[in-house]
């Protein structure tokens, strides 16, 4: 460790990079350390603003800059060292928020002691990736992430097989961990380049991950340096989206469902949904802060409770207000749904009679029943057939995990099905296009390629390395949740798709197959491993050949 030179001392009072003072007063650099936070982003470079220091520094003396420039100790910025497990909306660890000095969920040290996520809730039986170091310094070269397990008492168990920063070499990767590669080495010959990397080793080529390349050049005092490591790309967090975010060769590991799903549920006691006041609620499908994807705490049910003489059938037993004593003769209201529903939509509050001093049953009333396409609110949630209604001339598309199922309009798919909101889509396409189901990562319409005429292709997704090929032309209309809804896309103007066309169409990325057909005017799709025909237009030109 070294006293810095005077420019180093003004990046430090800036917060460019992180330091610690002695008593004097004297400002002593990182011996390791930058400020790279872990990679959220396959494609960018990790970088954050987080303060850096030497690894002997204990907790109580890490040190931050603050807004105007004074280095302070990071326990007066703020913050509790034994708060409580805060959940969001969700039922996920909310970001931000600390539990023992630690954010819940993101598998990071951050109060910087030693342990991750100490005190913080986790379902047992899971594991996260971990890192017990400084955060900006995990998943470099030598900082390879580790992997932590809930224990049956639903904490966390110690990270296990993490890695931790070296002394950097002049060896072209980055050993200290701090998102560059050999800062500060000397190069012989200035436009000289070479390869480099600062991710985990034996990820450079699998998934997005890349290496770079360093190009020699002359630093501000003249010197000939290695530059930046440019256009290298690092593993990230996985994401569920179809990418091998985390480059580790496994697309999507520890995602259970698909952002966005919904799902029936209910945590009741087995037979009471439905029964009197009980209804089932919904889980989400929300993104996990350690990567992949997991269903959210049930929301919105009604459960059992104690009965309180109030019409309703509260402990959902099939009996209303039983041993609540009454006059004869006497009458009053009374609903066994949800009292948020009563008089919404179809739902009617009914009444009921007091018969040998015993309320009897409640007569005339209307409960929630599942939304059908009937121009009704029949579930009583203020909404009329939403998520099935389906027009004339379309039709509802349902999805669980990645089968696409095809529903009748009318028909409400039974609890347990995974489904989107607003999933209905024209089930015939304008002239001289094919209904398609796509594949989710391809959400979304961008500007054509230079090759492409926007007046005639307006729509083009030239994503994930599209071109525009002479006589493969297609029209991408986006529509709706990308890989649960239908797109439309235009007919190839060949009379047969030849083996070169659409070679970004394949069955190996779940998309379009084009080199059959269905006889019988309709399209041949090639679908998460399932050939379906799906009506539409004979368009002019285009032969359709017998087929499967």
């Amino acid at each position: 460790m070294r006293t810095v030179a005077p420019w180093i001392a003004l990046l430090c009072l800036v917060g460019a990079v992180g330091c610690t003072q002695t008593d004097d007063g004297e400002v002593i650099e990182p011996s390791m350390e930058a400020s790279v936070p872990p990679p959220r982003d396959a494609g960018s470079a990790r970088s954050d603003d987080a303060g850096a220091t030497d690894r002997d520094v204990g907790s109580s003396d890490v040190v931050a800059a603050s807004d105007a420039g004074t280095i302070v100790p990071l326990d007066d910025l703020g913050g509790s060292r034994d708060g409580g497990v805060t959940r969001d909306d969700s039922g996920l660890p909310r970001v931000g928020l600390m539990s023992g000095g630690d954010i819940c969920g993101n598998g990071l040290d951050d109060d910087l002691d030693g342990f991750v996520d100490q005190d913080c809730a986790c379902e047992p039986g899971t594991s996260q990736p971990c890192y017990p170091g400084r955060a900006d310094q995990a998943g470099g070269t030598r900082c390879q992430w580790g992997t932590m397990r809930c224990a049956p008492g639903g904490t966390w168990m110690a990270c296990t097989g993490a890695g931790s920063p070296e002394i950097e070499q002049c060896n072209g990767v980055d050993d200290n961990c701090d998102g560059r590669v050999d800062e500060e080495c000397s190069c012989p010959t200035e436009g000289a380049t070479r390869s480099c990397y600062a991710g985990p080793t034996g990820t450079p080529g699998v998934g997005p991950c890349l290496g770079g390349t360093q190009t020699c050049a002359r630093d501000t005092f003249g010197e000939l340096t290695w530059g930046e490591c440019a256009g290298m790309i690092v593993p990230s967090f996985e994401t569920c989206n179809g990418v091998d975010d985390d480059c580790d060769g496994v697309v999507d590991e520890d995602c259970r469902c698909r952002l966005g799903e919904l799902r029936s549920c209910y945590p009741g006691p087995e037979g009471t949904a439905g029964r009197g006041s009980c209804f089932a609620g919904t889980q989400r499908c929300v993104d996990r802060m350690s990567g992949g994807s997991d269903w959210s705490v049930c929301q919105q049910y009604t459960a059992p409770s104690a009965e309180t003489c109030n019409g309703a059938d509260d402990d959902c037993d099939g009996v209303v207000d039983e041993d609540c004593p009454c006059s004869a003769g006497e009458t009053r209201p009374c609903f066994d749904g949800p009292p948020a529903t009563t008089a919404i939509g179809q739902c009617r509050a009914g009444a009921m009679s007091c018969v040998d001093g015993r309320w009897g049953a409640c007569v005339g009333q209307t409960l929630p029943s599942p939304e059908l396409c009937n121009l009704v609110d029949d579930n009583c949630d203020g909404r009329v057939d939403e998520g099935c209604l389906c027009p004339s001339g379309q039709t509802m598309v349902y999805r669980q995990r990645n089968l696409p199922v095809a529903a009748m309009c009318g028909v409400q798919m039974g609890d347990g099905w995974a489904m989107m909101d607003d999933a209905c889509e024209a089930r015939r396409c304008p002239d001289g296009q094919v209904y398609v189901e796509g594949p989710m990562r391809f959400a979304g319409c961008v500007a054509p390629p230079p090759t492409c005429r926007p007046e005639q292709f307006p729509n083009y997704l030239p994503t994930r390395g599209w071109v525009c090929e002479a006589g493969c032309q297609m029209v991408i209309r986006f529509g709706g949740v990308f890989g649960t809804e239908a797109v439309c896309a235009a007919w190839p103007d060949q009379i047969e798709c030849r083996p070169t066309c659409f070679r970004h169409f394949r069955p190996e990325v779940h998309a379009w197959d084009c080199a059959s057909r269905c006889a019988g005017g309709a399209a041949g799709v090639l679908f998460a491993g399932l050939r379906l025909c799906l009506p539409c237009p004979n368009p002019p030109g285009v032969r359709i050949q017998s087929g499967d």
